[in-house]
């Protein structure tokens, strides 16, 4: 579990980085048109960035290069940057989606854990109560058969004296009736 928490907590901040480092990059795109450039790099050398946003974002770069030769137009420029704007809104959608399945993902693997952990907790205690039950149940037939096999003991010892006594009586008969 430890385990699954720890990546989670390296999984959620890459993520929550991953977003932020979006949001940066589309608050300086919408208020300062001219370090677009440098604000691109930052998000292009971003990691877990997909390939397709990478290539867009040098596509728009090396249009800027080339737009330096010769200064764009105010709308040209505009519906540039509103591209790339738009896709890393479109990114950081896609992240804060991957940010809230992980955070679900957490939850619900916390909520298993902890269930998991309370049934186990269950189970030892019945255990425990069947155990303790059935060592009071052994005893208690322990405590029957020994007293069941000294009731025995006396039986058959009474039951021994009785035989000789009638033996003894037989004999004392049959010596009395040959006389």
């Amino acid at each position: 579990r430890e385990k699954e928490h720890t990546d989670f907590s390296a999984t959620h901040t890459d993520l929550s980085e991953s977003i932020d480092a979006i949001e940066r990059a589309i608050s300086v795109l919408t208020t300062r048109e001219g370090d677009t450039p440098q604000s691109l790099l930052q998000v292009h050398d971003m990691a877990g960035l997909p390939k397709e946003a990478k290539s867009t974002i040098e596509i728009f770069l090396a249009m800027s290069d080339e737009g330096a030769l010769g200064a764009p137009s105010a709308n040209a420029y505009e519906f540039q940057s509103g591209g790339v704007v738009g896709m890393l809104e479109g990114l950081r959608h896609k992240f804060q989606d991957q940010l809230s399945a992980v955070q679900k993902a957490e939850m619900n693997a916390k909520a298993n854990y902890e269930m998991l952990a309370q049934n186990l907790k269950d189970n030892i205690q019945e255990d425990k109560k069947r155990s303790q039950d059935k060592t009071a149940t052994k005893a208690q037939r322990l405590e029957d058969a020994a007293a069941g096999k000294a009731e025995l003991a006396l039986t058959e010892a009474g039951k021994a004296a009785d035989e000789t006594k009638l033996a003894d009586t037989l004999a004392a008969c049959h010596a009395k009736s040959v006389e």
